[in-house]
């Protein structure tokens, strides 16, 4: 799931992420034992105007670090700035360039690798 998020500074960023981290099951699993689909990850794009931009990125750092923080299912919550463009993005991803989830799906794999490492 992707999500376009405009900060607001009247609450705090890091307050949608424990709302956000309910809509990944910790389990892929039924009580029947079957796999049910589920959300593997939340792609969060921040965007702000360009005078906002340290904001943004503050926001960006924010929400990132209270995911970590959080553990669990909201390892798989990723925040980013948004692109200028979606469409550009889109575009890029057809012609053989990033996709959209390239760089987040490499972050919750690291996530997780670190979370599951022995301590």
């Amino acid at each position: 799931l992707a999500i376009v998020y405009r900060p607001s500074g009247s609450t705090p960023p890091t307050a949608i992420i424990p709302h956000l981290s309910r809509l990944i099951p910790s389990s892929p699993k039924s009580d029947s034992g079957a796999h049910l689909p589920s959300l593997q990850l939340i792609l969060i794009q921040v965007v702000g105007a360009t005078k906002d931009a340290s904001f943004a990125s503050d926001t960006v750092s924010a929400l990132n670090a209270a995911a970590q923080s959080a553990g669990g299912p909201a390892l798989r919550i990723v925040a980013e700035l948004a692109p200028f463009s979606a469409a550009r993005q889109w575009e890029e991803s057809v012609r053989g360039g990033q996709g959209v989830w390239d760089s987040a799906e490499a972050i919750v794999q690291k996530r997780l690798a670190t979370s599951s490492a022995p301590k």
